[in-house]
């Protein structure tokens, strides 16, 4: 078994041993019994809701989940074709891509105004089945588009 000896105060390891430890004043002992494998390789971390030091294993990263991203993650999440074509409607001057263009410009305001795209927004959900109603995506873009990112920020 790993015991750990912490500072009851500051809650930092003082001590880490494999055979039993004993604490003075002023200090706690914990056991961690699944950190025998590899106790070097590890980080302890302390968690508030069992008031105590929990282990991180090294080989378990934490999963990253953002549904904020930045403008440029969408950006590239849309692709360069689909960013030429909402260009191309945007500059367009014909009569019939009048309400699209105003719509293409409506959703580059909201984008303007923001500093990060949230991807659980409502607006942000609008206006990707904007784009999907508009023709400029196709129904798998909508799922692979508002699906939170796995990756740290970029």
């Amino acid at each position: 078994m790993l015991y750990v000896i912490v500072d009851t105060r500051t809650r930092k390891p003082q001590r880490v041993g494999v055979k039993q430890l004993y604490a003075v004043e002023n200090e706690t002992l914990l056991t961690f019994p699944e950190l025998l494998a590899e106790p070097s390789s590890r980080e302890f971390v302390w968690d508030t809701a069992t008031d105590a030091y929990v282990a991180l294993p090294s080989f378990a990263p934490v999963p990253i989940s953002r549904t904020k991203i930045s403008k440029r993650e969408f950006r590239n999440r849309l692709g360069q074709p689909v960013r030429l074509a909402i260009l191309s409607i945007r500059e367009s001057t014909s009569a019939e891509l009048s309400l699209p263009r105003r719509m293409l410009l409506d959703m580059k305001e909201t984008l303007d105004a923001v500093n990060e795209v949230d991807l659980a927004d409502a607006n942000t959900i609008a206006g990707v089945n904007e784009l999907l109603a508009l023709g400029l995506i196709v129904a798998d873009d909508v799922t692979r588009l508002l699906a939170p990112s796995q990756v740290a920020e970029e």
